[in-house]
């Protein structure tokens, strides 16, 4: 077995390989990977290959997260895949970790992937983070009063979303920075083109104000609603922009609504409006870092900030990493020390960094240090960002 970068002759093989192993994903999805994704490098596609034949492929995705005033490097692992019939020898684990050494080379910050076998990826230090999701009931006789108007949004308006998206999202911790050709390329959106799913939220004037992605589904007669975006101009129009997308939602008849979003000042509206509404910590995506200090040596400014801010709460933290353990001492002043144990996991390491919900792999609940250290805004990975 060979393990190493796919070559540009090999990549209508590899994207074979990739329709057999997931048979019900199309194929236009996956040539996005090669060819309409601009932060892809053949080095960035890890083949197993075996008496001249790819058994195996694991993908890297480069990008950029916001975390407050400063960016991280993610590195998101994705189309994990072995041909059927040769699973269960090596192939694949090759693979991530030879996917691992080049994200460590290449100096990306921390890992993301998505899985429903989180045991699998444990082995190699990926651990589980949450991300909260809501849901509730849409009563027919509630108040959706607001002076906003949703429509679909038109590929004129694309221009409108991208500066949506980044003002809104300007120091949301964990949320991806997309530039235009991102928007264009791998979302779809650009002022040529407007996939199904977007709208956009108009003031009086006409004009764009807000947007959110939403779609409809239907299960034994019932239609259901899941807003997985939203964004607005002013942070108190937000709440006009989801009653907006609710009042759409009625007038289709739907009954159960997921929210995939950050609420903010949203809630106190979204508890009104919906009956029975629920906050589920939902896991299901991991992270790992790619070194021992480098991502505290970066944010270091950044923590310092918020130490500041939270007046300077005196303490220490050791955190566990796949590279031994790290500590971050508050004293005079906020700095990183050698340590020799830690009480805590790579987990809530991640959770003060992106401020996220606690995990059933988080070990204590937060102390006064780490609250210190949390951003102020949540933490959110958006599902259309998902690889």
């Amino acid at each position: 077995m060979e393990v190493r970068a796919i070559r540009q002759q090999e990549r209508e093989e590899c994207l074979q390989l990739w329709c057999t192993a997931f048979p019900h994903t199309s194929r236009s999805y996956f040539e996005r990977y090669f060819y309409h994704d601009t932060e892809w490098q053949p080095e960035y596609t890890r083949v197993a290959v075996v008496q001249g034949r790819i058994v195996s492929c694991v993908q890297i995705i480069r990008r950029t997260a916001v975390c407050g005033e400063a960016t991280l490097t993610m590195g998101g692992i994705a189309n994990v895949s072995t041909l059927p019939q040769e699973r269960g020898k090596g192939y694949n684990m090759a693979c991530l970790l030879s996917a691992l050494q080049v994200m460590e080379a290449d100096a990306i910050d921390f890992s993301v992937l998505g899985t429903g076998i989180p045991e699998y990826y444990e082995r190699i230090g990926f651990c589980n983070v949450a991300q909260a999701r809501f849901t509730g009931t849409l009563p027919y006789e509630q108040d959706l009063a607001t002076p906003l108007s949703l429509r679909p949004a038109l590929p004129a308006d694309a221009p409108h979303l991208h500066k949506l998206h980044r003002t809104f999202n300007a120091r949301r911790p964990a949320s991806l920075i997309r530039t235009a050709s991102y928007w264009r390329g791998w979302m779809g959106v650009s002022s040529e083109a407007m996939p199904k799913g977007w709208y956009a939220a108009c003031s009086g004037s006409g004009e764009p104000v807000g947007y959110v992605h939403m779609r409809y589904s239907e299960k034994a007669g019932k239609t259901s609603l899941t807003i997985d975006e939203a964004a607005s101009c002013r942070i108190e129009e937000y709440p006009d922009v989801l009653l907006a997308a609710l009042a759409e939602a009625r007038q289709q008849g739907t009954g159960v609504v997921h929210l995939n979003i950050p609420l903010e000042n949203a809630l106190p509206q979204m508890k009104q409006k919906l009956g029975n509404l629920r906050k589920k910590n939902e896991s299901g995506r991991m992270m790992r870092l790619l070194d021992r200090t480098s991502v505290l040596r970066g944010m270091l400014p950044e923590l310092t900030e918020r130490w500041h801010l939270a007046g300077r709460p005196q303490g220490s933290l050791a955190f566990q990493t796949p590279y031994g353990p790290v500590l971050l001492n508050a004293e005079n002043k906020l700095k990183l020390e050698e340590a020799e144990q830690a009480a805590l996991g790579q987990a809530d390491f991640f959770q003060m960094l992106f401020h996220l919900p606690d995990t059933q792999q988080a070990r204590r609940k937060p102390n006064a240090l780490q609250k210190a250290l949390m951003p102020v805004q949540t933490g959110f990975y958006y599902d259309q960002d998902e690889f």
